[in-house]
Order: C-alpha cells, then sequence, then structure tokens
C-alpha cells in the first residue's frame, strides 16, 4: 500500500479525535478553549509527522485511535468528571 494512503488514514485518525473534543464540549464535559486547545495540540503533532516517514505515520496513527478510544469512552461515561485529561 503506498505511503500516502497511510497518512490518509493517520489525518481521518485526527478528524475524529477533534470530533471527539467538540462532543466533549457539546457535552458540557470540557470548556470551549479546552477543546480548541487540545485540537490545536493534535493538528500540530499531526503536521509535524514527516509525510514519507510510514513508521512515524502508523505510530501516530496509533496514538491517535487510543487518545480517542479514550476521549469517546469519557464522553460516554454517565458520570461527567469537571476535568478530564486531555494529554496524550
Amino acid at each position: 500500500m503506498p505511503t500516502v494512503v497511510f497518512y490518509d488514514i493517520m489525518h481521518e485518525a485526527a478528524t475524529r479525535v477533534r470530533g471527539a473534543l467538540v462532543g466533549l464540549y457539546d457535552d458540557g464535559v470540557i470548556d470551549q478553549e479546552q477543546s480548541l486547545r487540545a485540537s490545536l495540540a493534535v493538528a500540530e503533532r499531526v503536521d509535524r509527522v514527516p509525510p514519507e516517514d510510514r513508521g512515524a505515520i502508523i505510530h501516530m496513527t496509533t496514538r491517535l485511535r487510543a487518545y480517542s478510544a479514550r476521549l469517546e469512552a469519557r464522553g460516554r461515561s454517565r458520570e461527567r468528571p469537571v476535568a478530564i485529561d486531555l494529554r496524550w
């Protein structure tokens, strides 16, 4: 599979993370500033991945998927925390 396909998959994973962050904001779990800061951090990290480095792309995609799963699980939780750990 061409590296560009993996690069697109990484960007799709980043989009899912940003969507989860918007969902947490919409649900009142995090505030708008937290959502924007975290979304910007995701974009900056993804932008630093060299587009020709398949290993780095796969590694970032794995991290993004794990982060997305944690955010989505938190969003499904019945207990709404006052704060959520947005580091990854």
